[in-house]
């Protein structure tokens, strides 16, 4: 199974994508919307880790597009402001 990781942020990019190998998928991060679009049109992958806000695009338009043209599942995420306590 492969999955692509969208997000802005490299930790948690990483994270997820250690995350999936470590639950047998081949994953790959990717730390901008036009990264992502390269990769899908060539690997489409079973699923999507989307974070909605990024610098250089807007990741639910991202989504509507995804959505309309590759069969794919999609895992939305939202993390604003995020500290460690």
């Amino acid at each position: 199974m492969v999955a692509h990781i969208a997000d802005c942020e490299e930790e948690t990019r990483l994270r997820l994508t250690h995350s999936l190998c470590m639950e047998d998928f081949s994953a790959s991060g990717f730390g901008t919307l036009p990264e992502l679009a390269e990769a899908i049109e060539t690997t489409i992958p079973n699923m999507l880790v989307l974070d909605l806000p990024f610098p250089n695009g807007d990741g639910l338009s991202y989504l509507r597009f995804v959505r309309s043209k590759y069969p794919c599942s999609v895992i939305v995420t939202k993390a604003i402001g995020a500290k460690a306590i």
